[in-house]
């Protein structure tokens, strides 16, 4: 995928144009990923079917348990 057809994904009457455009693209990845590894796990083409919840999953599980040390990781630099 290129620029331009990135930016076709891009609905710029959304709230979020650009969030929205990498959910698209991110769903387009793994339906792709599951054709070409039909033997891959079934939660790849779960995934690709729901990807706003499991991008919503994923900033739950980073804010629950990530911010937290987000204080802390400038000291172990």
């Amino acid at each position: 995928m290129d620029v331009d057809e990135f930016l076709e994904l891009t609905d710029r009457a959304s709230m979020s144009p650009g969030l929205d455009a990498l959910e698209e693209f991110s769903a387009r990845c793994h339906q792709h990923a599951r054709r070409i590894k039909p033997n891959a796990p079934p939660v790849i083409g779960d995934i690709a079917q729901r990807i706003r919840p499991a991008r919503r999953f994923l900033t739950h599980l980073a804010d629950r348990f990530l911010s937290p040390y987000e204080q802390t990781w400038g000291l172990a630099a």
